[in-house]
């Protein structure tokens, strides 16, 4: 018994086997649903534009946020999971994240103060402060890597009552791509690129 189905070159995904940097370096953006996996964050500040101030590639970055400009970082969490003491959970719709602290941690409580109570304030002063999320996790084949989420603007933020500062903040997904920044881009430091 036959289908009469034939089978068509335009019936195959095609493969693009080159590295992630490279096809958004190329690009010129990077999409939420192109689903690629960057293996490293020095290959996600690669293919940004972005370099150390002295013109040289990054090759390696171990924090967990990079400063693009004042009310804006790269932000690479382990999302839906407690990772070293922080929460952050991504809404099943993938829209929403909820990033919440241990506030007994002094290491969180000094990134609560220095990092988010900075970013509240200018939430309250009506400035955007967002997160360009890549988010690490593991491939269907169990490699680990760091996969574009989208851009997620702070919307809420919950203050504890002992310390007075924040103990949850909220993002919501605003954009679902990221264009690369101009050649040469450094770590922001209060100047403009």
């Amino acid at each position: 018994m036959s289908d009469n189905t034939e089978t068509t070159k335009t019936d195959y995904l095609n493969w693009d086997c080159r590295l992630a940097e490279d096809i958004v370096a190329e690009k010129g953006k990077v999409v939420d649903h192109d689903l690629i996996i960057f293996k490293t964050i020095a290959a996600i500040l690669k293919g940004l534009n972005i370099r150390q101030a002295d013109g040289s590639p990054y090759t390696n970055w171990w924090n967990g946020g990079f400063p693009i400009s004042p009310s804006r970082i790269l932000w690479f969490p382990h999302l839906s999971f407690r990772a070293g003491g922080w929460n952050n959970v991504l809404s099943g719709d993938g829209k929403v994240i909820t990033e919440s602290r241990n506030f007994d941690d002094k290491k969180q409580r000094k990134i609560a103060k220095t990092d988010w109570l900075p970013d509240v304030e200018k939430m309250r002063e009506g400035q955007a402060v967002e997160r360009c999320v890549f988010a690490h996790g593991k491939n269907a084949l169990g490699e680990s890597g760091y996969r574009f989420m989208g851009v997620y603007k702070l919307i809420d933020t919950s203050i504890n009552q002992d310390d007075g500062l924040p103990e949850r903040m909220i993002f919501q997904k605003c954009a679902g791509y990221m264009d690369t920044l101009p050649e040469g881009s450094t770590y922001y430091r209060g100047n403009d690129f």
